[in-house]
This record gives C-alpha cells, sequence and structure tokens, in this order.
C-alpha cells in the first residue's frame, strides 16, 4: 500500500514519482480514507486494485501550484473474493515557483 519511493517494486513502482518528484517539487501525503466492509483478520491475504479517480491543480499565491492525484482501491479477499476495504488516497505534489 505504500506510495513513496520507488526501486521498481511494491506499490510506487507503478506511479510516475520520479517524474513527479522533478526539481523543485515536494511529494506531501495529503488525505486518506478508509471504508470497511468488513475487518480484515490475521491471516487474510488481500488483493487490491487501484484506480486514478482524479487530477487536478491549485494555483498558489506564490506562483507555484499544487498538483492533487487522487487513487481509489478496492480490496478484496483473495481467496473468496469478497470485498474488505476501500482506500481513498490524495497525494498533493507541491511545485515552486518558476525561479
Amino acid at each position: 500500500m505504500a506510495y513513496w519511493g520507488s526501486h521498481g517494486v511494491g506499490g510506487a513502482s507503478t506511479l510516475p514519482i520520479e517524474k513527479l518528484r522533478g526539481p523543485g517539487r515536494l511529494v506531501l501525503h495529503g488525505e486518506q480514507v478508509f471504508e470497511f466492509t468488513r475487518w480484515p483478520v490475521v491471516g487474510d491475504e488481500l488483493e487490491g486494485r487501484s484506480v486514478v479517480t482524479d487530477v487536478y491543480e491549485r494555483e498558489r499565491s506564490n506562483g507555484g501550484k499544487l498538483e492533487f492525484y487522487i487513487t481509489e482501491t478496492e480490496w478484496t479477499d483473495a481467496a473468496s473474493g469478497d470485498p474488505v476495504c476501500k482506500t481513498i488516497f490524495t497525494m498533493v505534489v507541491n511545485v515552486r515557483p518558476p525561479s
């Protein structure tokens, strides 16, 4: 479920983190929501399917901008396919104003 850093494996390997972290950029954790269908228990094996549901930006008063990337992940029990949890995650990229 990690979104930070990428060494070619794990949750961040499919996100363009290195491009988002270009010169003058900082990746921030914006907001995270968990909606449980049932509580996961020790030993559960979960499968997640993520989709980017929204991308937008807001101008800052200093000439920079904030970019927002919203992803939703549906977590299901790997054995039964039953839903367990849905996560909604907001990643914010702080882009400095041009020099």
